[in-house]
């Protein structure tokens, strides 16, 4: 391809650094007929295929990223989405009018015989006339001499005239009718391998990785591979170097006539960490313990048909954990794997301050907006529980504390959800009972659990949370009858089964956290459930604790569960 920077546009702001682009045989200045280059430009030095979240280390990196993003045209703060997009904009049709074999490596720049029009999400710009888009299907190269300026997350029409291949690129080289129908759209971002074979049907669309750099990388027009685990091979076009640590990179999956790579522009590097002694990136993406990919956990689910909903008892979650940054940025992460999440103890494990709670939630869920890049998830709250939950995934129609006829040591919060234009509505209950009391408190659930469907006017109750439901506290009818006893299968269905561990101790396998949901609530159960241990997916060696650094104990001594259920086969 092309020199990435031919034309860039960024003022000096900071340095004055200016650098010469050298050829390679990735990058050669030799442009096919009816292309130009320039060679010399001028760069301010810098500070998720599945798909991932995106990561940044603190409120000053994303301002950081964002003001250099601004300047230099190649990356914003824009907001990820972890949900593919939901429109087709003929951008499928104008790669097979540019290339219909689908396997071209050269094609000169050519007049269409009919012009296309084309609708995308802008998601990486260059400069002015060359900037690259995708829809659902597909995503493209514009390389134009035109002056239109697109911004990242723009929504972008035009009529394209003319294309061409270049080492096996596909490329839009001349429009007209340019418009921006949005601003502010996220950008749905791939992750993981970028493949070895040429052309890369992905190729022009979103890509974006966690990597972790032992070594300074100086801006080069030369890929390199950046993760050893997937093969992944970018490009530094920062026009700076990137010393040694963990960063969030993102950029269009570009090619050249060897590889396929990604291209990160200037403002499209967020440092988040120092290089971790163990593999940060591994092969399936996971993160270090500054950063995180949600591709490394539990994966992306359909929530056209499904929402997730976790249980966390996130042990002593008051102001000292939340004060650890890298235990804070995996607990973070972990949330969201989910569309709602119930978290118990916050503040304390017995009966915390409003105060306390309210600080640590706060920070909790600006670090989950955070990692993500805008504002998604939001809180209710009461006693030491919580819910969380993504604001455009479910709506939270109400909630308070428990205040039924039954005692509990710590009163449970319940709260009613629906999901947006789909027929599921539901409540949650959430307890955390007192392990000495345990037998009692198990007993009552059932009881609880009817008067909130009566209170919430929906007979559809899931009761989650810290039942401690095993062990000498409770007994929970063995692992042979499988359903929590005290919850008869013709009443209510066991979500988490007995002999489950959800505990982080190896001295136990004990199944304390548990999912039950009332039988009307069974045509909506999808059957899939989890328990997401934390060393499975996440390098946890930087995670602060009291004394140890790096252990599970320091995120809790449970684990979260988890289960999905349908969101449009609810019937009453």
């Amino acid at each position: 391809m092309r020199n990435f920077f031919s034309g860039l546009f960024v003022a000096c702001a900071l340095t004055g650094f200016v650098f010469v682009s050298a050829c390679s045989d990735e990058d050669p200045l030799v442009p096919p007929a009816g292309s130009s280059s320039s060679g010399v430009s001028v760069s301010p030095s810098s500070a998720t295929g599945s798909v991932s979240s995106a990561v940044s280390s603190s409120s000053a990196a994303a301002s950081s990223a964002s003001s250099q993003a601004a300047s230099s045209g190649g990356g914003t703060a824009e907001e990820t989405t972890a949900e593919p997009y939901d429109f087709s904009g003929n951008i499928a049709s104008l790669r097979a009018a540019i290339d219909p074999t689908g396997s071209a490596s050269s094609v000169a720049t050519f007049t269409l015989g009919s012009p296309v029009v084309v609708t995308g999400v802008v998601h990486a710009v260059n400069s002015a006339g060359k900037f690259w888009i995708q829809d659902k299907d597909a995503g493209i190269y514009f390389y134009t001499s035109a002056g239109d300026l697109p911004s990242v997350g723009e929504k972008v029409s035009m009529t394209v005239t003319g294309g061409c291949v270049y080492n096996y690129l596909v490329e839009a080289t001349s429009y007209t009718g340019y418009s921006v129908l949005s601003s502010g759209n996220a950008v749905y971002r791939r992750s993981g391998a970028s493949g070895s074979t040429l052309p890369n049907a992905l190729q022009g669309q979103a890509w974006q990785a966690v990597i972790v750099l032992t070594a300074s990388w100086n801006h080069s027009t030369t890929s390199k591979v950046v993760d050893s685990g997937t093969g992944l091979r970018a490009r530094n076009l920062t026009g700076t170097t990137l010393t040694a640590g963990t960063y969030y990179i993102r950029g269009p999956l570009n090619c050249s006539a060897s590889y396929n790579y990604v291209d990160i522009y200037p403002g499209m590097a967020e440092r988040t960490g120092d290089a971790s002694s163990s593999s940060a990136a591994s092969s399936s993406g996971s993160a270090s313990s500054t950063s995180w990919s949600a591709s490394a956990t539990l994966g992306s689910y359909d929530i056209a048909s499904r929402v997730r909903i976790g249980s966390f008892n996130i042990e002593i979650f008051g102001t000292t954990k939340a004060s650890r940054p890298n235990t804070m940025t995996v607990l973070a992460s972990i949330a969201t794997n989910f569309s709602i999440i119930a978290i118990q103890e916050v503040g304390s494990n017995s009966d915390p301050s409003d105060s306390t709670c309210v600080t640590v939630l706060d920070a909790y869920v600006a670090r989950i907006n955070q990692l993500l890049g805008g504002t998604h998830y939001a809180y209710v709250r009461g006693h030491q529980y919580a819910f969380v939950y993504r604001t455009a995934h479910v709506s939270m129609d109400g909630y308070a504390l428990y205040s039924g006829t039954k005692s509990f040591s710590y009163p449970p919060l319940a709260a009613k959800f629906s999901i947006p234009s789909k027929s599921f509505d539901f409540v949650l209950l959430t307890i955390h009972t007192s392990p000495t009391s345990a037998t009692t408190e198990i007993s009552y659930l059932p009881t609880a659990m009817a008067e909130v469907a009566v209170t919430h006017s929906d007979p559809d109750v899931i009761c989650l949370g810290d039942f401690n439901a095993d062990g000498t506290y409770y007994s929970d009818g063995g692992d042979a009858q499988g359903w929590l006893a005290g919850f008869s299968p013709a009443s209510y269905t066991t979500v988490i089964p007995n002999g489950t561990d959800t505990t982080v101790s190896t001295g136990n396998t004990h199944t304390y956290d548990r999912i039950q949901h009332s039988q009307t609530a069974a045509q909506d159960y999808t059957g899939t459930w989890g328990v997401l241990k934390f060393s499975q997916y996440y390098d946890i060696s930087q995670c602060e604790g009291p004394s140890i650094t790096g252990i599970e104990d320091n995120l809790s001594d449970h684990y979260p569960v988890w289960a999905e259920f349908w969101v449009n086969q609810d019937t009453d």
